[in-house]
């Protein structure tokens, strides 16, 4: 028999009366819609942040999600779940695909239903939206930079100095690639670059 989940999470080991009004919220949602405390299984995370999706009561439920021993899950609000809207819609597209029901109660938004189906969509489309026009202020800022003559891209952090003294005494590329720690190309490319080869 497939079960129903109820999920809670505190982000202070010493939120107890949040546990305990998150559970007094979902037991009534149980007995106002006749569901067996049979039918129930319980997981709670106490003690952790909302931004981490890492948790050992959601990893355990969601073990049970992918072995097909969960119908629905039910949830105080979207913050129990994540505080981030991009894992909170992963979360409920595994859900989804694993033909698991979600119901968040505090923003009345129920998979089973067209309508909960038709908000999360709005989310989803939302939270693309803002992704592409970071996406595309970032852009934005990086051409700005390079038209001031910003320099991009990870500072140099080869050894110039030493490459150079080395060739200087006669090491070969190998012998200063080991003695500088870095790959013969690299040595190549600093060589050329300060002592470039002359043509004609």
């Amino acid at each position: 028999m497939r079960q129903v989940a109820i999920y809670v999470r505190s982000s202070t080991k010493m939120q107890d009366k949040g546990l305990d009004s998150q559970y007094r919220a979902l037991e009534a949602y149980l007995k106002v819609n006749d569901i067996s405390t049979d039918k129930v299984i319980k997981f709670e995370d106490k003690g952790y942040s909302g931004k981490n999706t890492k948790r050992p009561g959601l990893n355990e439920l969601f073990e049970m999600v992918r072995s097909n021993k969960v119908e629905s899950v039910i949830c105080y609000s979207f913050s129990r779940i994540s505080r981030s809207i991009k894992d909170l819609i992963e979360i409920v597209e595994e859900l989804e695909d694993h033909k698991v029901k979600f119901h968040s109660l505090s923003e009345n938004v129920d998979t089973s239903t067209p309508m909960g189906r038709c908000f999360l969509n709005i989310i989803a489309s939302l939270n693309q939206a803002e992704r592409e026009i970071l996406q595309e202020r970032t852009k934005n800022g990086l051409r700005a930079a390079v038209a001031r003559g910003v320099k991009l891209g990870r500072p140099k952090t080869r050894k110039s100095e030493l490459i150079r003294e080395l060739r200087s005494k006669g090491y070969n590329y190998k012998e200063i690639a080991r003695l500088a720690s870095c790959g013969v190309g690299t040595v190549s490319r600093e060589l050329n670059q300060k002592f470039p080869l002359s043509v004609g």
